[in-house]
Protein backbone atom coordinates (compact mmCIF):
# COMPACT_ATOMS: atom_id res chain seq x y z
CA UNK A 1 0.00 0.00 0.00
CA UNK A 2 1.31 3.19 -0.73
CA UNK A 3 1.47 6.12 1.66
CA UNK A 4 -1.82 8.08 0.50
CA UNK A 5 -3.79 4.70 0.96
CA UNK A 6 -2.21 4.60 4.62
CA UNK A 7 -2.77 8.00 5.58
CA UNK A 8 -6.71 7.37 4.29
CA UNK A 9 -7.75 4.25 5.93
CA UNK A 10 -5.89 5.48 9.49
CA UNK A 11 -8.00 8.64 9.30
CA UNK A 12 -11.20 6.33 9.03
CA UNK A 13 -9.77 4.50 11.55
CA UNK A 14 -9.58 7.35 13.81
CA UNK A 15 -13.26 8.83 13.29
CA UNK A 16 -14.91 5.66 13.72
CA UNK A 17 -16.78 6.34 17.34
CA UNK A 18 -18.45 3.24 18.27
CA UNK A 19 -20.45 5.23 21.23
CA UNK A 20 -22.13 7.33 18.38
CA UNK A 21 -22.91 4.38 16.10
CA UNK A 22 -24.91 2.60 18.92
CA UNK A 23 -26.63 5.42 19.59
CA UNK A 24 -27.93 5.62 15.98
CA UNK A 25 -28.57 1.71 15.71
CA UNK A 26 -30.47 1.92 18.81
CA UNK A 27 -32.57 4.97 17.92
CA UNK A 28 -33.07 3.89 14.29
CA UNK A 29 -34.59 0.16 15.77
CA UNK A 30 -36.69 2.05 17.94
CA UNK A 31 -38.09 4.52 15.93
CA UNK A 32 -38.83 1.91 12.85
CA UNK A 33 -40.53 0.17 15.71
CA UNK A 34 -42.90 2.39 16.79
CA UNK A 35 -43.52 3.35 13.55
CA UNK A 36 -44.01 -0.14 12.31
CA UNK A 37 -46.50 -0.14 15.32
CA UNK A 38 -48.23 2.93 14.59
CA UNK A 39 -48.71 1.27 10.66
CA UNK A 40 -49.95 -1.59 12.30
CA UNK A 41 -52.70 0.18 14.59
CA UNK A 42 -54.08 2.47 11.86
CA UNK A 43 -54.31 -0.85 9.61
CA UNK A 44 -56.37 -2.93 12.28
CA UNK A 45 -58.60 -0.12 13.02
CA UNK A 46 -59.62 0.49 9.33
CA UNK A 47 -61.41 -3.22 10.03
CA UNK A 48 -58.71 -4.92 7.82
CA UNK A 49 -58.25 -8.56 9.85
CA UNK A 50 -54.89 -8.48 7.89
CA UNK A 51 -51.83 -5.91 7.02
CA UNK A 52 -51.50 -6.11 3.74
CA UNK A 53 -49.66 -4.24 0.87
CA UNK A 54 -50.54 -0.82 2.45
CA UNK A 55 -48.91 -1.93 5.25
CA UNK A 56 -45.70 -3.15 3.26
CA UNK A 57 -45.31 -0.02 1.74
CA UNK A 58 -45.61 1.39 5.04
CA UNK A 59 -42.99 -0.55 6.31
CA UNK A 60 -40.51 0.59 3.81
CA UNK A 61 -41.37 4.18 4.63
CA UNK A 62 -40.88 3.84 7.91
CA UNK A 63 -37.61 2.01 7.23
CA UNK A 64 -36.30 4.84 5.63
CA UNK A 65 -37.50 7.50 8.10
CA UNK A 66 -36.17 5.63 10.86
CA UNK A 67 -32.83 4.90 9.62
CA UNK A 68 -31.94 8.02 7.87
CA UNK A 69 -32.07 9.61 11.42
CA UNK A 70 -30.00 7.18 12.66
CA UNK A 71 -27.51 7.63 10.69
CA UNK A 72 -27.89 11.71 10.87
CA UNK A 73 -27.28 10.96 14.25
CA UNK A 74 -24.44 8.39 14.41
CA UNK A 75 -22.65 10.53 11.69
CA UNK A 76 -22.93 13.93 14.09
CA UNK A 77 -22.33 12.23 17.59
CA UNK A 78 -19.13 10.11 15.74
CA UNK A 79 -17.43 13.28 15.18
CA UNK A 80 -16.86 12.49 11.24
CA UNK A 81 -16.29 15.66 9.57
CA UNK A 82 -15.85 14.20 6.08
CA UNK A 83 -18.37 12.83 3.37
CA UNK A 84 -16.61 9.59 3.60
CA UNK A 85 -16.42 9.15 7.44
CA UNK A 86 -19.99 9.30 7.10
CA UNK A 87 -21.13 7.32 4.99
CA UNK A 88 -18.57 4.80 6.66
CA UNK A 89 -20.84 5.33 9.87
CA UNK A 90 -23.96 4.85 8.12
CA UNK A 91 -23.43 1.68 7.02
CA UNK A 92 -21.80 0.63 10.03
CA UNK A 93 -24.77 1.92 11.78
CA UNK A 94 -26.86 -0.19 9.29
CA UNK A 95 -24.94 -2.80 9.61
CA UNK A 96 -25.10 -3.38 13.32
CA UNK A 97 -29.09 -2.50 13.38
CA UNK A 98 -29.41 -5.57 10.76
CA UNK A 99 -27.58 -8.11 12.45
CA UNK A 100 -29.40 -7.21 16.01
CA UNK A 101 -32.90 -7.70 13.76
CA UNK A 102 -31.81 -10.36 12.66
CA UNK A 103 -30.37 -11.82 16.02
CA UNK A 104 -33.34 -10.79 17.87
CA UNK A 105 -36.55 -11.22 16.05
CA UNK A 106 -35.65 -14.47 13.93
CA UNK A 107 -39.04 -14.06 12.70
CA UNK A 108 -39.84 -10.33 12.44
CA UNK A 109 -39.17 -8.21 9.47
CA UNK A 110 -36.58 -10.56 8.47
CA UNK A 111 -38.30 -14.44 8.77
CA UNK A 112 -41.48 -13.94 7.31
CA UNK A 113 -43.56 -16.88 6.64
CA UNK A 114 -46.68 -15.16 5.35
CA UNK A 115 -47.66 -12.89 2.01
CA UNK A 116 -45.27 -12.27 0.10
CA UNK A 117 -45.23 -8.68 -0.69
CA UNK A 118 -44.04 -8.14 3.15
CA UNK A 119 -41.19 -10.00 2.77
CA UNK A 120 -40.67 -8.12 -0.81
CA UNK A 121 -41.26 -4.94 1.11
CA UNK A 122 -38.72 -6.02 4.34
CA UNK A 123 -36.17 -6.75 1.52
CA UNK A 124 -36.51 -3.60 -0.44
CA UNK A 125 -36.65 -1.52 2.86
CA UNK A 126 -33.68 -3.17 4.17
CA UNK A 127 -31.78 -2.43 0.61
CA UNK A 128 -33.04 1.59 1.04
CA UNK A 129 -32.07 1.85 4.72
CA UNK A 130 -28.25 1.56 3.63
CA UNK A 131 -28.21 3.84 1.36
CA UNK A 132 -30.35 6.27 3.49
CA UNK A 133 -28.05 6.08 6.66
CA UNK A 134 -24.94 6.32 4.37
CA UNK A 135 -26.73 9.47 3.48
CA UNK A 136 -27.70 10.08 7.08
CA UNK A 137 -23.92 9.51 8.16
CA UNK A 138 -22.96 12.19 5.67
CA UNK A 139 -25.51 14.74 6.90
CA UNK A 140 -24.21 14.36 10.66
CA UNK A 141 -20.96 14.77 9.64
CA UNK A 142 -22.05 17.98 7.16
CA UNK A 143 -23.98 19.14 10.62
CA UNK A 144 -20.69 18.66 12.79
CA UNK A 145 -18.68 20.03 10.16
CA UNK A 146 -20.76 23.88 10.26
CA UNK A 147 -21.76 23.60 14.09
CA UNK A 148 -20.82 25.60 16.52
CA UNK A 149 -17.67 24.08 18.64
CA UNK A 150 -15.91 25.28 21.49
CA UNK A 151 -12.84 23.57 19.97
CA UNK A 152 -13.69 25.75 16.71
CA UNK A 153 -14.63 29.23 18.41
CA UNK A 154 -14.27 31.06 14.99
CA UNK A 155 -17.32 29.92 14.51
CA UNK A 156 -19.10 31.76 17.46
CA UNK A 157 -18.06 34.87 16.42
CA UNK A 158 -19.83 36.94 14.06
CA UNK A 159 -16.89 40.02 13.53
CA UNK A 160 -14.65 38.68 10.48
CA UNK A 161 -11.46 37.40 11.48
CA UNK A 162 -8.89 40.08 11.73
CA UNK A 163 -6.45 40.03 8.74
CA UNK A 164 -2.79 40.35 9.68
CA UNK A 165 -0.99 43.41 9.24
CA UNK A 166 2.43 43.80 7.54
CA UNK A 167 5.24 45.34 9.45
CA UNK A 168 6.40 48.49 8.07
CA UNK A 169 9.29 48.71 6.18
Amino acid sequence: MNRQSTELLSSLGRSLSWPGIAAGVFLALALDALLLLLGAALALSTGDEELGTGFAIWMVISQVVSFTVGGVVAGYLSGATRNVDGALVGILTWAVALVLTRAFLAEGTLGFRGPGSAAWAAFFGALLSVVVTMIGGIWGARALRTAPSPRRPEIWTTTPPATPTSPPV
